[in-house]
């Protein structure tokens, strides 16, 4: 207990998600559903809602646009070969809104004051909190995989800095949930996992590492970068490279 308390980087960690709430609280946005991140979530009242993966016109969500002003105009459509309009997004945002969009749905679902059209209060509210949290999961897991590298204490300046000193307070704070948010989230999780794959192939490590090195590029195709984490981890010399090879060889084939 008396360690839990000494230590400097769950305090830091502390201090970041109470800024994160705080501001999410009292200073929300208006619409959070709007602009890019309407054209990301439009996947879940499309095809869970009214159960549309391509449509004829646009007249539904023109009517919807205009009665909650997501977006000046509806570009996040596109056609088409054959003349119907899809959403041109990447769909990784939409899945990490996922958990909070059916949680959203159930409640207007039996609620006599929201409509269960995709758009109403509980809704954006729904995407609003999304960040948030995901954005205090990405900070708790940034802080496990520090720990495995410095003491409590470096842990504590690094993370303080990673946050206070960088674009990562607006995009937790004030801004949009849009991919950056994300990206950050599911990185954490692959470096993790990395780390952790490389103590041990188990089945659930490498599924883990596996599915958050798809759903970053799902969030941004330009991320597929990342899948060299886990190739290139723990090389930094010709012994080791010999050494890595002969690992992804044992693992992989």
């Amino acid at each position: 207990m008396k360690r839990l308390f000494s230590d400097l980087s769950l305090w830091i960690f502390t201090l970041i998600s109470l800024v994160i709430i705080i501001s999410k609280v009292n200073l929300p946005l208006n619409q959070p559903i709007a602009y890019d991140t309407y054209g990301y979530y439009l996947y879940l009242p499309t095809l869970f809602i009214y159960d549309e993966a391509s449509m004829e016109d646009l007249s539904r969500y023109e009517a919807l646009n205009e009665q909650y002003g997501n977006t000046p105009v509806l570009y996040q459509f596109a056609k088409n070969e054959e003349g119907k309009y899809y959403v041109k997004s990447y769909y990784g945002n939409a899945l990490m809104y996922l958990p909070f969009f059916t949680a959203a749905h159930l409640y207007a679902s039996v609620s006599e004051i929201y409509p269960a059209d995709g758009f109403s209060k509980p809704y954006q509210n729904a995407v609003r909190y999304s960040g948030m949290v995901w954005a205090i999961i990405g900070i708790w897991m940034l802080r496990k995989i520090l720990l495995r590298l410095f003491p409590p204490n470096t842990t504590a300046v690094i993370l303080g800095l990673f946050f206070f000193a960088t674009y990562l307070i607006f995009f937790f704070t004030l801004g949009e949930p849009v991919p950056h948010v994300y990206t950050f989230v599911v990185i954490t999780f692959v470096l993790w996992f990395t780390m952790r794959w490389h103590e041990k192939a188990s089945v659930f490590n490498s599924l883990g590492l596996g599915l958050s090195m798809g759903l970053t590029v799902m969030c941004r195709s330009s991320e597929a970068l990342v899948a060299l984490i886990p190739v290139l981890w723990g090389i930094t010399d010709r012994k080791s490279l010999i050494e890595k090879l002969g690992f992804l060889k044992s693992n992989l084939i």
